[in-house]
């Protein structure tokens, strides 16, 4: 069924409305808009993921204390408008993946998964936080 608008004695109630301050809002979608550039987006990435990283280097096993010292968010070339930080060890710590997966003579020794898994909910809190203070920051310039 369509909908019908009301009727009142016979004739067609009418509804209007005004909005104001359109051009100031869509000026201000703008600003905000222009502030989630890829430089923009990938401060705020790496500022949540560093916290990440730090957890994880807490949690690894020290024999030399290289493993541990070498895990860091990183941000990684991508294409056009995409962000991506990597959190882990260097590549030059070649061995970390047995450490966290074992081998046939070691034992597993987790440390990056867990740690990931700890520190997820913080790492989401503080991207909206991040994010929601670029939002504030493009609205206001």
């Amino acid at each position: 069924p369509r909908h019908r608008p009301p009727v009142h004695e016979g004739r067609v109630a009418r509804v209007s409305s005004t909005m104001e301050g359109v051009g100031a809002l869509v000026a201000a979608l703008n600003r905000v808009r222009a502030s989630f550039d890829k430089q923009g987006v990938e401060g705020v990435v790496m500022a949540a993921c560093v916290p990440t990283a730090e957890h994880i280097a807490s949690l690894a096993p020290v024999k030399t204390g290289a493993l541990r010292d070498s895990i860091a968010a990183r941000p990684i070339d991508s294409p056009g408008e995409v962000v991506t930080v990597g959190i882990g060890p260097s590549r030059e710590i070649f061995y970390a993946g047995f450490v966290e997966f074992g081998t046939a003579r070691t034992p597993a020794q987790p440390f990056m998964r867990p740690g990931f898994d700890e520190d997820q909910p913080a790492l989401v809190a503080r991207l909206k936080r991040g994010f929601g203070d670029l939002i504030k920051e493009g609205a206001a310039a």
